[in-house]
């Protein structure tokens, strides 16, 4: 494996590893509230994607609610699915990074 490991000099703990998946990041989406879907490009070989849901306003307060996202195909998708029958609950705006590790 190729990479930089840095060591205690007394210890030889190691400090640093620079050999493990590092994460990249590929871009992010806006969700306005609403669910929807993407093309996003494919990672290198041997790279596995990952989203990270961000809200954009304060979900505690209110009863927002994130949504459910998806990556497969080269395609990012999210939906909002709560029980509609609660007093409050909507769907958050969020923002949606996704990349690579």
């Amino acid at each position: 494996m190729v990479g930089l490991v840095i060591r205690d000099r007394d210890s030889g703990l190691v400090k640093v590893d620079m050999t493990m998946n590092i994460s990249q990041t590929q871009g992010s989406v806006i969700t306005n509230s609403a669910n929807g879907s993407i093309t996003i490009p494919t990672p290198p070989v041997g790279k596995t994607q990952f989203p990270i849901v961000v809200p954009l306003q304060d979900i505690q307060r209110e009863k927002g609610k994130l949504p459910s996202v998806v990556i497969s195909g080269g395609v990012l998708s999210w939906i909002y699915s709560y029980n509609t029958n609660g007093w409050g609950n909507f769907s958050a705006n969020c923002i949606i990074y996704y990349g690579y590790y």
